[in-house]
């Protein structure tokens, strides 16, 4: 007798069965007549909740309690932090001091961004350094690598 007290007071399934007729789903699958909890407002006592078993069919529940901080069943609770996504904003908006370089196609490829009065350095849309351009007393412009070893003038005429 004290060993069903104990289980008894520790079961948390509603004691309210519902019996359910065989039907047929929208979709031809026949689903057998079966017993369920009575309907109330929580998912906690239903035998298809985690922690709970079903007595008819003895399938233990599935189903994520309502309040996952249940200390019974802390386990259960997985926290997920909310995150922040940034609106798009355009980046020539976004970023005024860039210049952007388009490919015959329109779309931006790179873009220019100014070092000094003379230098600007050469970035990818990863905003990564590609290459370096400076702009010597004549006008004309000198390209260098990441490492600043020259690679080519381009001369401009009028």
């Amino acid at each position: 007798m004290a060993i069903f007290f104990c289980l008894s007071s520790i079961a948390q399934t509603n004691s309210n069965h519902v019996k359910v007729k065989g039907y047929y789903k929208k979709n031809g699958t026949y689903v057998q007549p079966h017993y369920r909890t009575a309907p109330n407002s929580t998912r906690n006592d239903n035998f298809s909740t985690v922690g709970n078993t079903n007595p008819y069919t003895g399938k233990p529940g599935w189903i994520n309690r309502d309040n996952n901080y249940n200390t019974l069943y802390y386990t259960d609770y997985t926290y997920s932090p909310k995150t922040y996504n940034e609106p798009y904003v355009n980046p020539k908006i976004k970023y005024p001091d860039r210049i952007y370089v388009e490919d015959e196609y329109g779309n931006d490829t790179t873009y220019l961004k100014m070092l000094d009065k003379r230098t600007f350095g050469i970035y990818d849309l990863k905003d990564e350094l590609i290459l370096y351009l400076v702009i010597n007393h004549r006008g004309d412009w000198r390209i260098f690598n990441t490492e600043g070893i020259y690679i080519k003038t381009i001369f401009l005429t009028e």
